[in-house]
């Protein structure tokens, strides 16, 4: 897996599920600054990923 370069800068507080790059990967997702920083981004792609696997 390639790592995601990241450009700009992000609030200090927001903290990232240690399987954000996964997620991202997985789903094919192309964030915007603005999805990143929802409090409920990574929760909508971990819920995309368990549908498609039937969970």
């Amino acid at each position: 897996m390639q790592p995601i370069e990241h450009e700009g800068v992000f609030d200090s507080k927001a903290v990232w599920p240690d399987d954000a790059e996964d997620l991202i990967e997985l789903t094919d997702a192309q964030p915007t600054v603005e999805e990143l920083g929802a409090p409920d981004y990574f929760d909508r792609l971990r819920a995309e990923v368990d549908a498609r696997l039937g969970f």
